[in-house]
């Protein structure tokens, strides 16, 4: 009945949540409602994909103590945008710095960014431009486009490094192909051919960057 329905998702039930959608949205023992149908269908989807996301944490934590790299990466990712947990920045790091000393790009390319800019929300984080250009730099070299972005960008100006325009269009070139920073790292391109910065200055090249 309706009620056991009721009840039971007070206490958190997704099958109940669903079954109150399709007794709206059917109109069995109630008046049908489809604006109703609707809210409790996504509330019991919102809560399915929250319990699959913590039983993926939990997966992820097990790996790490197994010692998979690609695990500790993507529990790292879970602590940064909660996802299955609760978001949190220190433990975020803690993952990613596994993850990162075991070679893997994208966690690389994290931290590095995180040395040079700072991670996303205050917690205990010492920064290290040194170690974040080594970072993005072993991470480019495993050809992570975003990283070559973002490596290629503080060469052109000086973040964390002192400025090299000749090593910032050797990073930015390639960094085309990000998914994230393909267009960003044209105009970079199309700004250095512009005004000369470490390759020969050309209009047309520029053109052809800056699309």
């Amino acid at each position: 009945s309706m009620k056991l329905y009721l009840k039971a998702a007070e206490q958190g039930s997704d099958m109940a949540m669903n079954n109150i959608g399709w007794a709206y949205h059917q109109g069995l023992g109630v008046q049908p409602n489809q604006t109703k149908a609707k809210e409790w269908f996504e509330k019991a989807e919102k809560l399915y994909r929250n319990a699959k996301k913590k039983d993926a944490v939990e997966c992820y934590r097990q790996a790490v103590e197994l010692g998979h790299v690609d695990a500790a990466y993507k529990l790292g990712e879970c602590y940064r945008y909660g996802e299955g947990v609760k978001e949190n920045t220190a433990e975020a790091i803690k993952y990613f710095s596994i993850a990162a000393e075991q070679g893997h790009p994208a966690a690389c390319r994290k931290l590095g960014y995180y040395h040079i800019y700072g991670p996303p929300s205050r917690c205990e984080f010492k920064k290290d431009a040194t170690e974040g250009i080594r970072l993005l730099r072993l991470a480019a070299e495993e050809d992570d486009n975003a990283a070559k972005y973002y490596l290629g960008y503080c060469y052109k100006y000086g973040e964390g490094v002192t400025r090299n325009y000749t090593e910032a269009v050797r990073w930015l070139r390639p960094a085309r192909y990000s998914k994230r920073f393909g267009s960003d790292a044209e105009y970079e391109v199309g700004d250095c051919y512009e005004n000369g910065l470490g390759v020969e200055k050309s209009r047309l090249e520029a053109r052809k960057w800056f699309k």
